[in-house]
């Protein structure tokens, strides 16, 4: 009421400064101040809506985060060991549909669509299911800066961007796969994008009907190397975690070389990955 009983008193104060100017004059300044009355009213009720739906939509995911603890706070110690190289909470695994006894699909979806119907069919060809989209990052290959992309594009194209906290290992025995590749059979969003350090494993190999899309972003390996080599001293220099043997932190890569061989100096004990 306040702002309505403001634009009154306003319409009625600038009306009586151009009363004594000329008729035709007046109409065009009273159609003007018209415009601008109607601009602003348009204006405060799509802020209040606005203003609105944001609090609506922050209560809903308060809501929803609410509930996805409590579902959460009843996974057992013992499952949350047994399956510790799951991304369980992020990805709001089904740990019932975990536990239920792994069958090979008897059909599996190879009939892919074309791509000649996409815009960019000459450059792209995907193969798996779009709806989940693995990325699986290669340390010192930019990662961060994709990550970030990854996350931009996840929310323009109404994906759930999940970035796993999960480092190493970087490869698992076929069981372990199985259970990694049914929990990304069996999440519960619409559209995923997962982000981890993993290698590549082939779902249709595990014999699951869908397979989703892979992507990486890969460097020059001799400067992957040498970025991750400095990176390892980087962290033992200024974090506790260290991963590389204290008489190594302060040699560079040509030292290393040097002094042994080229194998050992890029291997895990020196704070290189394969």
């Amino acid at each position: 009421m306040g702002l309505r009983r403001s634009l009154m008193l306003l319409t009625s104060y600038i009306y009586r400064i151009i009363l004594p100017i000329s008729r035709n004059f007046r109409y065009w300044l009273l159609a003007i101040i018209a415009v601008t009355i109607c601009f602003i009213i348009v204006i405060s009720i799509t802020v209040k809506n606005t203003s609105s739906n944001s609090k609506t939509k922050e209560n809903n995911e308060i809501n929803d985060n609410t509930a996805l603890r409590e579902s959460h706070e009843k996974i057992s110690p013992e499952a949350r060991l047994r399956y510790s190289f799951l991304d369980i909470d992020d990805l709001d695994v089904d740990i019932n549909y975990l536990n239920e006894d792994y069958h090979p699909a008897q059909q599996l979806n190879n009939n892919l669509p074309s791509t000649a119907s996409h815009q960019y069919s000459r450059i792209l060809d995907v193969k798996g299911n779009p709806n989940v989209i693995i990325y699986n990052q290669l340390p010192q290959c930019y990662e961060s800066t994709m990550g970030l992309l990854l996350q931009h594009i996840s929310y323009f194209h109404s994906y759930t961007y999940v970035s796993s906290q999960i480092y190493v290992p970087y490869s698992y025995d076929k069981s372990s796969l199985i259970l990694i590749a049914q929990s990304l059979n069996k999440y519960k969003f619409k559209q995923l994008i997962y982000e981890r350090h993993i290698y590549f494993f082939d779902h249709y190999a595990l014999q699951f009907s869908n397979h989703p899309v892979w992507i990486n972003l890969i460097r020059d390996p001799i400067y992957r190397i040498a970025a991750e080599y400095e990176h390892s001293r980087e962290i033992c220099r200024t974090t506790d975690h260290c991963f590389v043997q204290e008489d190594a932190i302060s040699e560079t890569l040509d030292e290393c070389v040097i002094k042994r061989s080229p194998k050992e100096c890029i291997s895990l004990q020196n704070g290189v990955s394969r």
